[in-house]
């Protein structure tokens, strides 16, 4: 499996009970450098302004391919709780074209996008990676700036990118919101009628669900040592799963795997760091099959 990440890197103010700090953020980000560390071949193609570059590349530890535009995105995000934020777009960063990543993405066999805004990886780019298998992970698709707020709309123009989609990854409000539905498993399924394998949906400490045509999994959550910092939760999850699916066949363990990487992300401020060694020696598997 060769992969690319794809998207803007985020200038994130993150504001907690306890602190406020400032962190490279974005899927590109989190789910890039979490890939990284489970030794998957990956490449992070990032775009962002000229000014942030070295600090991109300071951030991803060199292991960037800098698309160089005209902005970058700029977030405040200040959580009330470990699963509530609030949050403030200060800037929606610029758009991500084929003939930008055309000859990078030559070699590679999965291409994950990462959006904080539809306008960051439209339709158009969907639809010139025929061939590719795409997986997204997070509400860019259906999000657009006003004034200082992300607002969520256009939800048919997001289920149109989605007929491209290889695995979706959202969270339980994320798949409502977009399928306009009420109910979680209906709005699961209806986005597997959309021609997607594999639809994940999560819903924090209450752990996930894994959805195909043929079955369903139930994926518990694993308590944290300590919650330092949620940001990056989802992302580390998806790259966990991605992963697990090189090591097992099974989705329940995949989904597992998945949670317990999101697990240990939280416990540090940062991407996932840890080793797939490390993963698999928490989960309360009876086997230990790495």
């Amino acid at each position: 499996m060769k992969l690319a990440v794809i998207g803007p890197i985020c200038k994130d103010t993150i504001i907690t009970k306890n602190s406020t700090h400032e962190l490279m953020g974005a899927p590109v980000y989190y789910i890039g450098m979490a890939l990284l560390a489970l030794d998957m071949d990956c490449k992070n193609l990032a775009a962002m302004a000229a000014e942030d570059v070295q600090a991109a590349k300071n951030a991803f530890k060199g292991n960037i391919l800098p698309l160089v535009k005209n902005n970058s995105c700029i977030h405040k995000l200040k959580y009330t709780n470990y699963n509530e934020r609030i949050y403030y777009s200060l800037d929606d960063g610029d758009t991500i074209t084929y003939k930008d990543i055309k000859e990078e993405i030559r070699d590679r066999t999965h291409i994950i996008l990462g959006p904080l805004y539809y306008h960051n990886t439209p339709l158009e780019l969907f639809q010139a990676l025929k061939g590719k298998k795409l997986i997204m992970d997070n509400f860019g698709m259906f999000t657009y700036k006003k004034e200082d707020k992300a607002v969520r709309k256009e939800f048919a123009k997001a289920r149109e990118a989605y007929k491209h989609l290889d695995m979706l990854f959202l969270d339980e409000t994320e798949i409502c919101t977009v399928m306009e539905e009420s109910n979680r498993d209906i709005a699961a399924r209806k986005a597997l009628a959309l021609g997607i394998r594999i639809v994940v949906v999560t819903k924090g400490s209450e752990g996930s669900k894994i959805y195909t045509k043929e079955k369903e999994y139930v994926i518990p959550a694993f308590p944290a040592k300590e919650i330092l910092d949620t940001t990056g939760a989802g992302d580390s999850y998806m790259a966990g799963f991605i992963k697990a699916t090189t090591l097992f066949t099974d989705l329940q363990q995949c989904g597992e795997f998945a949670a317990m990487v999101s697990t240990m992300c939280i416990e540090r401020k940062g991407p996932f760091a840890g080793s797939t060694h490390e993963v698999t020696n928490r989960l309360p598997w009876e086997e230990k099959t790495l």
